[in-house]
């Protein structure tokens, strides 16, 4: 695709082709993600802080935020890009 046809797929009022589907995809991530994290945090109440495991729970909850917050950004995009 050359860089003419894809300005104008972003400037036309019709969705970009394809975009719908990433978004959907990556909605039914951030669904199964927010579980994961919902289990995680379950977990970490369960086991102690100090320990390596809690150490371990704790870092894999930070990092779940940090990739959601990721994915809320990349769904805006599709939303925006998308006109969804």
């Amino acid at each position: 695709m050359k860089m003419d046809e894809s300005k104008a797929i972003i400037s036309s009022d019709t969705p970009a082709p394809g975009v719908e589907e990433i978004y959907a995809g990556l909605l039914g991530l951030s669904r199964v993600l927010t579980l994961e994290h919902r289990i995680l945090r379950q977990q970490l109440s369960i086991v102690p802080g100090d320990s390596e495991e809690g150490r371990t729970l704790e870092g894999l909850v930070a990092l779940g935020s940090l990739v959601d917050q990721r994915l809320a950004q990349l769904l805006a995009l599709c939303r925006d890009v998308g006109r969804l």
